[in-house]
């Protein structure tokens, strides 16, 4: 399958979420999802890696650290960019070198569908969502999983956001076969 097929694939079961209600450490489609274990479940569906032992953490973790333990969660697969300047980490070898500005690679230079945008809420980034066409975004946000315009939605508009490319990291540089270890649940 190729890279757009995958991507068609995510969007395509990130839309079959539509309407989930949000409901904190849940992860069944159309029961309930937050915003970390809607995307995990959707990678997985998708086969881009699968979402198994995800650590419960308190639903308001963010309110009380400094620490990025979601983008230190993501980055393990997911290879964080500026659109439209560069890769900001691009491992050795995946594609071309770490830095390299992704336009000369043919790499995305703005946001592309399936890609995932972090938000920085309070301290830390502790919010995700998947790209659909940029800057249409679905995520899990109270009440529900729902598609959202990312420059005007509140859980987006003015705030700090990164991005990260799912396939910026070559399949055996996305950690482990399984999501596992430090995971937190926005």
């Amino acid at each position: 399958m190729t890279e757009q097929e995958q991507r068609a694939k995510v969007i395509a079961e990130a839309k079959a979420w539509l309407r989930t209600p949000f409901h904190h450490a849940a992860r069944l489609k159309g029961i309930g999802a937050d915003c970390e274990t809607f995307i995990c479940e959707v990678f997985s569906a998708a086969g881009l890696f699968t979402a198994q032992n995800i650590p419960y953490v308190p639903s308001q973790w963010f309110l009380n650290t400094k620490e990025e333990l979601y983008l230190n969660y993501l980055s393990k697969y997911a290879a964080e960019y500026v659109p439209g300047v560069a890769l900001v980490s691009r491992p050795a070898g995946a594609n071309s070198g770490a830095g390299q500005p992704a336009a000369e690679d043919g790499g995305a230079t703005q946001p592309q569908p399936g890609d995932i945008i972090c938000v920085k809420h309070r301290w830390v980034y502790s919010h995700g969502a998947i790209v659909v066409a940029w800057p249409k975004v679905i995520h899990c946000f109270p009440p529900c999983v729902m598609e959202s315009h990312a420059h005007y939605n509140p859980a987006f508009a003015s705030r700090e956001v990164k991005f990260f490319n799912p396939w910026g990291l070559a399949a055996d540089q996305r950690g482990s076969a399984q999501i596992s270890g430090q995971g937190v649940r926005p």
